[in-house]
């Protein structure tokens, strides 16, 4: 018996134009009339928020496209980390995996393919703790000619359009000071390869200037020693960089080819990482960011908040 397509889990709240392109985006995947979609719309921040939350939840109740939609509207403001807790938890626990994506993504018509198809891949693999759609633009990251594959495993969690499974997601220490007393050399030694700057914001965190879900998230792939699996080229990009955001400029700097995903990718047998690419992947991480000072601020709320110091 073919198995049903993991639900898509997408956390909306007041950008109507980025809802719409996200929701059209993923209504092209050919697995999208199959596929059930869970929406969870945060309540308002502010009174001023009020009219644009009105608009985009309208929209959202109209839409169509899916095998069954879920609703939910909180009557709260829940903020980005507890909402993504939260509701990421609710699906998972019904549901057992899931696909996730926030109102500023746009995807491939191959997108829900490829993650569908990596989930079922990776399931089973005990290194493996998330699956990415996002990859890293070309000039940032030069994967070898001679690579076999159409992903890598990364010691470094992505959250632009992501998936995981139940068991993995359930046994995450989300309070940072907790889950900070169970390190050890070698998760220290995970920490050292996912990047010097994560070490910066866990301490952040720990301090209580960060209140981030992912970085806790980030971390526990760490303390456990599980990979992420990265597409070469990306299913994803985020469209919430073009200057419509609070605290965002516009910059092309992370303009993805969404073209270039593949349709059918290539997987290894058991997720390894490469040692040439992670290697690049620490300078990356090392970099500062030649970026205006408020697109990083926005990157940091918005999507990739440790990839960009």
């Amino acid at each position: 018996m073919q198995r049903d397509p993991a639900p898509v889990i997408l956390f909306a709240y007041k950008r109507l134009p980025h809802t719409k392109i996200t929701v059209e985006a993923l209504q092209r995947n050919p697995e999208a009339k199959d596929t059930d979609l869970w929406i969870f719309a945060d309540g308002a921040r502010t009174e001023a928020d009020r009219a644009e939350i009105e608009e985009t939840r309208s929209y959202l109740r109209s839409i169509d496209g899916f095998r069954n939609i879920h609703l939910t509207e909180r009557a709260e403001n829940f903020g980005l980390s507890r909402s993504i807790i939260t509701g990421v938890t609710e699906v998972l626990d019904k549901c057992g995996r899931a696909i996730i994506v926030e109102d500023d993504i746009r995807t491939a018509p191959s997108f829900l393919h490829y993650m569908n198809r990596a989930l079922d891949h990776f399931e089973n693999d005990p290194r493996v703790q998330s699956v990415a759609a996002h990859g890293f633009p070309p000039h940032r990251l030069d994967v070898p000619e001679d690579y076999a594959y159409d992903v890598f495993a990364c010691a470094r969690a992505s959250v632009w359009g992501w998936g995981t499974w139940r068991n993995r997601w359930l046994d995450v220490d989300w309070d940072m000071a907790s889950a900070w007393k169970k390190r050890d050399k070698i998760s220290d030694r995970a920490l050292e390869i996912a990047g010097r700057d994560l070490r910066r914001f866990i301490d952040k965190q720990l301090a209580g200037k960060l209140n981030s879900w992912d970085i806790p998230w980030s971390y526990d792939h760490c303390l456990k020693q599980r990979l992420c699996i990265t597409p070469v080229h990306s299913y994803v990009e985020n469209i919430g960089l073009d200057g419509s955001g609070e605290h965002c400029g516009p910059t092309e700097e992370y303009r993805q080819d969404l073209d270039k995903a593949v349709a059918e990718p290539r997987f290894m047998a058991e997720a390894v990482s490469d040692p040439d690419i992670d290697e690049q992947l620490r300078r990356f991480f090392r970099r500062k960011p030649a970026i205006p000072r408020e697109i990083d601020r926005a990157l940091r709320k918005f999507g990739l908040p440790m990839l960009f110091e």
